[in-house]
């Protein structure tokens, strides 16, 4: 599945929804909490700061991001306010210069990572709002942010990282098919392990030697390293099955999110 016209749209329904949940927790949170290695203020000057980044990165403006230790020493200067405006402005500003690159083909690097072309971009977006919006709100106890709805609008960002970050040392030693199946609310699609690296197939054949069957939100946090692998397999959240259970096992060893 590729996207398809209806999609930017719906991402940007979901990105303006994201980012409205992260600036109601800078301006009514307590910014000092620590989430992770960062406090809640860290994380909201961070993805404000990298959705301005993100609009230069889609435009073909190379400059170089300035690092989380720059973002940390600006931020006595802005209140939680200030920085849930400042992100509200810069997603818009990012979402303008999506639109006007959504045909781009040529690939531009964002944090040092994987070249993304221009539809990989809102994707790319939507999910790092996710990752710390759903860290942010499991510390303060607010409602889960992450909509199974959001995952399928992430997936051409992951379909593009899987590939450029997988290890392919694990990814020879296991060669093979693995099949990600999310249910009717995502597309079905393939993790092909070869000597030749990783790629993903959007059509995968029947014969898969390993199937992986989850829910979305399930899936993504586990993707991204919100949600222990073998903690979603103990509880019956994430299933393997075929004739070789190892390649799903697996799928963590060889996938390393950032």
């Amino acid at each position: 599945m590729t996207q398809t016209s209806k999609d930017p749209p719906r991402l940007e329904q979901s990105i303006h929804e994201v980012t409205s949940r992260l600036a109601e927790m800078g301006r009514d949170g307590d910014l000092s909490t620590p989430v992770g290695d960062w406090t809640a203020h860290e994380h909201l000057a961070h993805v404000s700061l990298a959705q301005a980044y993100f609009a230069r990165w889609v435009s073909g403006d190379l400059v170089d991001y300035p690092g989380n230790e720059a973002v940390r020493t600006s931020l006595p200067q802005r209140s939680g306010a200030d920085l849930a405006e400042e992100l509200l402005e810069n997603t818009e500003e990012f979402l303008a210069a999506w639109y006007a690159n959504l045909s781009e083909a040529r690939p531009h690097p964002g944090f040092g990572m994987l070249p993304l072309i221009g539809r990989e971009w809102g994707p790319y977006s939507l999910c790092h709002l996710l990752l710390h919006a759903c860290l942010m709100a499991d510390v303060f106890g607010h409602p889960p942010v992450l909509r199974p709805a959001y995952v399928p609008l992430t997936l051409p960002f992951l379909w593009a990282a899987i590939p450029a970050m997988s290890k392919r040392e694990v990814a020879e030693r296991l060669g093979g098919l693995l099949v990600i199946d999310l249910g009717a609310a995502a597309p079905r699609f393939g993790i092909r392990m070869a000597e030749a690296g990783v790629s993903i197939e959007h059509a995968p054949s029947a014969d898969a030697d390993c199937v992986l069957s989850t829910d979305p939100a399930t899936f993504f946090r586990v993707s991204w390293g919100l949600l222990s692998q073998t903690y979603a397999m103990e509880r019956g959240l994430l299933i393997v099955s075929g004739a070789r259970p190892e390649l799903g096992v697996a799928y963590k060893e060889f996938f390393i999110s950032p």
